[in-house]
């Protein structure tokens, strides 16, 4: 089922039905969004469409993906998968792979590759300060604890102290919290 074929019902079906899986209220879940009760329940069941900024509010908040929330038909389905984009480390540099995409309402998981090491994280868009965290700092990506202490934002990179001037704070994106490692016993030709 393609984008254009989803109704204002099935998407209102797909938001309750992730809602309801992450046994949230529609007056807590309306609230968290800074909507009215009125709204929310209007959206869910699809009397009205939310406009593309609050779909990117309700995926951040349900930690899922737009498409998640647009693209396909979650409503009674059972899923036990998870959904990863891959990363690699190459040459001591982490590179962005292409998205493996196996969806999950439960898990929102991001998998870095490193050799037959794989680290998993829970995606977040918060930094979550002296935790380990996959990051991006001006156009490269970082795995290592980050701080925050008042308006001040640091890491460590390789020994050297970067510290995030408030001026640059734009250019620092969260993509998720780790989690932990898992070792791969062998190598799958082209699974990464």
């Amino acid at each position: 089922m393609n984008i254009e074929q989803l109704t204002t019902k099935e998407i209102g079906n797909n938001i309750k039905s992730i809602r309801e899986r992450k046994k949230l209220s529609v007056k807590e879940t309306a609230a968290a969004l800074g909507l009215s009760l009125k709204t929310y329940y209007n959206y869910e069941h699809g009397v009205r469409e939310p406009g593309l900024n609050t779909l990117i509010k309700i995926a951040n908040f349900f930690c899922c993906s737009l498409d998640d929330l647009v693209s396909n038909s979650f409503g009674g389905k059972i899923d036990s998968t998870i959904s990863f984009e891959a990363f690699k480390k190459e040459n001591g540099k982490i590179k962005r792979h292409a998205r493996s995409k196996v969806t999950t309402l439960l898990d929102n998981v991001i998998v870095v590759h490193e050799g037959l090491n794989i680290l998993t994280f829970l995606r977040s868009d918060t930094l979550v300060s002296g935790e380990t965290m996959l990051f991006r700092f001006k156009n490269k990506y970082y795995i290592g604890k980050i701080y925050e202490r008042g308006e001040t934002v640091y890491f460590d990179n390789n020994g050297e102290l970067v510290l995030v001037k408030k001026s640059e704070k734009e250019d620092l994106l969260i993509f998720g919290l780790y989690q932990g490692k898992l070792e791969q016993r062998f190598q799958v030709e082209g699974f990464f």
